[in-house]
């Protein structure tokens, strides 16, 4: 009726069900891409918090005595 067989039909569905994630729905690309946004969020909160402490310091050094 649809011009392939059913064999074809399972196999698609199951690369389907293989390329996502069954907990979340994303897909690999996605999950791979959160990841690497997960990870420059880290250090761009590592980044802020050095600048803080830095800020901090000479700031501390420069207040009137």
């Amino acid at each position: 009726m649809w011009g392939f067989s059913e064999t074809t039909l399972y196999r698609w569905i199951n690369r389907y069900d293989s390329d996502r994630d069954e907990r979340s729905g994303a897909s690999r690309d996605e999950l791979a891409e959160l990841t690497g946004l997960r990870t420059k969020v880290r250090r761009l909160e590592q980044e802020n918090e050095i600048l803080r402490r830095a800020t901090a310091y000479f700031a501390r050094d420069a207040a009137p005595k």
